[in-house]
């Protein structure tokens, strides 16, 4: 449960800051150029070289790429019924179908992971609560590349300051 925690909360702040460095270009391509065996390669080398290294279950996670938007999953999660729960589960009807939003996804929307939960803790750890903590996860990494734009245009703004008044005549 704790590993679940670390990954798909993002407390493991090192080893996205890690992914996101190596993966920023790629992540960028819209989804059907994206390759799912190069995220899972950058998703294992971010694991490998943060403290997420430190974790025993770090093989358990997976890159994963959603080839639906935040709104369809959720509508998923809500469908869920307890005899289409199992790891060989499929989605129901609604995802699918092609979704028109697919197309335009990019690999920062696209982007989540996946966790592969052994016995006995698949008793415990559900498929339904697998899938809401994707959702956190797409949610929050969302929001970690909101402050990735943000602090990299607050950088901007200041160098542009620092020359504009370095420029002035005095």
């Amino acid at each position: 449960l704790r590993s679940i925690k670390h990954y798909f909360l993002l407390d493991q702040g090192d080893l996205f800051v890690h992914f996101m460095d190596m993966s920023w270009d790629e992540l960028n391509k819209p989804l059907s150029q994206i390759l799912p065996s190069r995220m899972e390669s950058l998703l294992e080398l971010a694991l490998r070289t943060s403290l997420a290294d430190l974790d025993p279950y770090k093989d358990n996670v997976h890159a994963l790429l959603v080839p639906y938007n935040l709104h369809t999953q959720l509508v998923y999660i809500m469908a869920i019924q307890p005899e289409n729960i199992g790891p060989d589960a499929l989605p129901p009807a609604p995802i699918r179908r092609p979704d028109p939003n697919a197309t335009s996804l990019s690999g920062l929307e696209a982007f989540s992971l996946d966790y592969t939960v052994k016995w006995p803790l698949s008793l415990v750890i559900s498929r339904k609560a697998l899938f809401k903590y994707q959702m956190l996860f797409r949610h929050i990494f969302h929001c970690k590349l909101v402050e990735r734009q943000l602090c990299a245009t607050w950088t901007c703004q200041k160098v542009a300051k620092g020359l504009l008044l370095h420029s002035q005549p005095e």
